[in-house]
């Protein structure tokens, strides 16, 4: 009996074993959280207002050691909404995330007609560390005298933004639009993100960070602005496995440090359909496959959760490249 015991405790050990491999998500969880859902009322959600959940989770989530943790659903075309995050008191394992719905990654837009101060955006952060932002489509469409922001974080730190899409983002007036700031101190690190712009006076910049080492931009993509990345200070980030591509300016300023990125100069032609969306990998984009620099320290999945590497080494930009089955796919909203 106790033979058979430990046969089938070593069986048991090797299942573990030789499972399947998982990847180390650039979308992390707390350890412990309460749940709620966004979208609309006719849908049966817990919350209709972004700001209502905010409101209502400002709770001491280190001293309860349960996080917070709020799933969009795509119940409506778009939501016209902001939100400001602050207050809540976390630490790194219990925090606060706001992602979209497994299965509706990119899916939920929040596009924004809402006036903006100058230290704010459609999702801002003036206090709170840790917080997390996951697989939505952040937009904005004003009228605005003052340069407008889809994120920004000032005086915060170890943000994470992750799978996201920012932009296009509209300014009728000429003050122009930015992708995502960082003020103040505020850290963060940009993961299989892309910043999509139109190249007009709207797109001004991708990324405006005074932060030294404050940013983190990994496997992310930079298309079409007027300026991709303007760092108010030498030595405010590194950029990791990233495409720049299509810039009237890479950078103004002080750029990123540049570890195996593709570079505005390199011409890159390597996407599905950058025009219309798709900004993952030709089978013949030679400059991004397997051309990579491994960040498995860090994280092992891309955009759509598949595992990196795929082949000899990482990809860079948010696809890791992997033979394409059945049919369309479409992964982001128009």
């Amino acid at each position: 009996m106790k033979r058979a015991r430990l046969i089938f405790r070593l069986l048991a050990v090797l299942l573990v074993l030789s499972g399947p491999v998982y990847p180390a998500s650039s979308r992390p969880l707390p350890l412990a959280y309460n749940e709620s859902t966004f979208g609309s009322a006719g849908a049966g959600r817990n919350y209709t207002s972004l700001q209502a959940w905010e409101n209502d989770t400002d709770v001491n989530c280190a001293g309860n050691s349960r996080g917070e943790v709020l799933t969009c659903y795509p119940d409506e075309v778009s939501y016209d909404q902001t939100v400001a995050i602050g207050i809540a008191t976390v630490n790194s394992s219990y925090f606060r995330v706001i992602r979209a719905a497994p299965g509706f990654e990119r899916r939920v837009v929040i596009d924004s007609a809402a006036s903006q101060d100058t230290q704010a955006g459609v999702i801002w952060d003036a206090t709170e560390s840790n917080f997390g932002l996951y697989d939505l489509t952040v937009r904005l469409h004003v009228n605005d005298d003052v340069v407008v922001k889809a994120l920004f974080f000032s005086g915060c730190q170890n943000i994470r933004v992750a799978g996201c899409v920012i932009g296009p983002l509209v300014n009728a007036n000429s003050a122009g639009c930015v992708g995502m700031q960082l003020y103040g101190g505020a850290t963060a690190s940009v993961t299989n993100t892309v910043f999509r712009g139109s190249l007009g006076t709207d797109s001004l910049y991708a990324i405006v960070t005074s932060t030294t080492g404050g940013l983190s931009l990994n496997n992310s993509v930079i298309y079409k602005w007027a300026n991709g990345y303007w760092g108010t200070v030498a030595g405010t980030g590194t950029a990791t496995n990233c495409i720049f591509d299509d810039n009237s300016g890479e950078t103004w300023g002080n750029g990123p440090s540049w570890v195996t990125s593709i570079r505005n100069a390199d011409g890159f032609n390597g996407f599905v359909d950058a025009a219309g969306g798709d900004f993952r990998l030709k089978s013949t984009a030679a400059l991004a496959i397997d051309q990579g620099t491994s960040l498995s320290g860090t994280f092992t999945d891309d955009f759509e959760g598949d595992v990196r590497p795929y082949g000899a080494a990482w990809d860079i930009g948010i696809d890791e490249y992997r033979p394409q089955t059945g049919g369309a796919w479409v992964w982001c909203v128009n």
